[in-house]
């Protein structure tokens, strides 16, 4: 007795295409450098790839992904601009002006991914470095005279990274 026999089946191959099945934003991703850290007066930026229950990529838009940054220490919020690029990769974009720590948040529907976000300061704006101690003003010769120059960006922030180069000029008035 024979169940099965192997035979050719006319017209055979058969071509078939398969269709992710609906987003899932359990298994989608989202990756960047805008994760993890950005600088104030810069543009930063993440993307979010969608994908459906099995993991497989979803290779068109329409998907509804939005983002909000949210200050830890002040709670203000920016709303990231999040770009369709048509292809299932969603690019959001956001340009900090304040430094600190930072919650983002992407979310589609109800479902929610989170990141914290590390915002260091700007490169040095020379407009707005200040100076201050007592031998600014007065001084004795022979003696050590001190003061500190603080260092801020052009938004502000207290430049605490890196080594800024200043130059100090002396002018006597006799």
């Amino acid at each position: 007795d024979q169940l099965f026999m192997s035979t050719h089946v006319v017209g055979s191959p058969f071509t078939i295409s398969t269709e992710p099945a609906a987003t899932d934003f359990a298994t989608s991703i989202i990756y960047g450098e805008g994760l993890t850290i950005a600088t104030a007066g810069v543009p930063s930026s993440f993307t979010v790839q969608v994908k459906d229950a099995f993991n497989n990529l979803r290779k068109q838009g329409g998907d509804q992904v939005q983002s909000q940054l949210a200050s830890v220490g002040t709670g203000a919020v920016v709303s990231p601009k999040v770009v369709d690029n048509g292809d299932g990769t969603y690019t959001g974009s956001f340009m900090p002006s304040v430094q600190g720590l930072y919650d983002l948040s992407v979310f589609l529907g109800s479902s929610i991914k989170t990141s914290n976000v590390l915002v260091e300061p700007g490169q040095v704006c020379s407009a707005t470095i200040y100076s201050n101690g007592l031998a600014l003003t007065v001084a004795t010769a022979g003696y050590t005279a001190t003061f500190t120059i603080q260092s801020k960006d052009a938004f502000q922030n207290l430049r605490t990274l890196g080594r800024d180069r200043k130059s100090t000029r002396l002018n006597s008035s006799h």
